[in-house]
C-alpha cells in the first residue's frame, strides 16, 4: 500500500526529522492516511510511548541510532506499512534474551498487544534482578562530590540579586523549601 500525500505532507515539513520519525509509533503514520482516524490525538495513547520506548531501548543497547541515513517518508513506509523495525540482532550477544523480547514487545503493530508501562517497570526490574555478576560493572563514572547547601543557596542567589534585586531571591527560598 503507497503512502498518503497527507503522510508525505506531514513527513516533508521542515520540523521533522529521521531522527524524530524514529520513534513514532506506526498507528500514528496510520491514522494519518485512514480517513475514518482523521483525528491523530486518538490514535495517541500510552502504548504509543511504550512503542518509542522500545526503539529507544533498542538504541541505547546497539549504540546507534536506528533508521541511520533513510528518508522519514521511507521509515514512516518501512514502520507503518511493512511491520520492520530496527534489527534486534545487532544488540549483540550480551543482550539478554528477556531484555530483547521485551523491546520487541514494544514494537508490536498492534498498540493493544504492547506492554503496559508497569509491565515494562516490573520486567526490567525482573531483569535487572537476574543479570550475571560479570554484567553487574559499577558506574563508568564516580558521583560528583555533594556541593554544600549553603554554597549552592549562594551561587543562586548571587545572580538574582544582581540582575533582579533582593525580591527576586527571596521570591526563590519558599520554592526551594517546597521543592525538598
Amino acid at each position: 500500500m503507497p503512502c498518503s500525500t497527507k503522510i508525505k505532507e506531514y513527513l516533508s515539513t521542515k520540523n521533522l526529522d529521521a531522527g524524530t520519525t524514529a520513534y513514532i509509533a506506526p498507528e500514528c503514520f496510520m491514522s494519518m492516511d485512514n480517513p475514518d482516524m482523521h483525528d491523530l490525538r486518538r490514535s495517541v495513547t500510552d502504548r504509543t510511548d511504550i512503542y518509542a520506548l522500545g526503539i529507544i531501548m533498542w538504541e541505547m543497547l546497539a549504540r546507534k541510532r536506528p533508521w541511520q541515513g533513510l528518508k522519514p517518508l521511507l521509515v514512516a513506509y518501512q514502520v507503518a506499512y511493512r511491520s520492520l523495525r530496527p534489527p534486534i540482532f545487532e544488540l549483540g550477544p550480551r543482550c539478554p534474551a528477556n531484555l530483547r523480547q521485551l523491546i520487541e514487545e514494544c514494537w508490536c503493530q498492534e498498540p493493544k498487544q504492547r506492554p503496559s508501562s508497569q509491565q515494562v517497570v516490573d520486567r526490567l526490574l525482573n531483569i535487572l534482578d537476574e543479570l550475571p555478576p560479570e554484567l553487574d560493572d559499577p558506574p563508568c563514572a564516580q558521583q560528583p562530590p555533594a556541593v554544600p547547601s549553603e554554597v549552592m543557596r549562594t551561587a543562586i542567589m548571587q545572580p538574582l540579586a544582581g540582575v533582579a534585586g533582593p525580591v527576586a531571591a527571596v521570591d526563590l527560598l519558599p520554592f526551594q523549601q517546597r521543592s525538598k
